[in-house]
């Protein structure tokens, strides 16, 4: 059976040239901010016409994602959604849809 640490993960280039847990200094992210500020320099987070933000993945970028990778994803779009999620769910609590 093998095991792995970090120091045995190869050159990460398919995963938009970052490490697991790396991150870049200013970031407000815990985990991932190196992924997220990628993908934003590379605009891949795109807001719709719904007014949600979501994740159009550039696919001329070879790689591969892990199962962590895509949390942080999900957890930057959670985070970029609060607030118009919270407009949303507001503005339908108001509203009368039935007499």
């Amino acid at each position: 059976m093998s095991t792995r640490n970090d120091e045995s993960i190869p050159d990460h280039r398919g995963t938009y040239g970052f490490k697991p847990g790396q991150q870049t200094s200013g970031s407000s992210l815990p985990n991932g901010s190196y992924l997220i500020e990628k993908l934003d320099t590379r605009r891949e987070f795109v807001t719709e016409v719904d007014g949600y933000v979501y994740w159009w993945p550039n696919v001329s970028h070879n790689g591969h994602f892990a199962s962590h990778h895509l949390r942080w994803i999900a957890d930057e779009l959670d985070r970029r959604n609060e607030k118009w999620q919270t407009f949303i769910d507001d503005h339908f609590s108001k509203s009368k849809l039935v007499d």
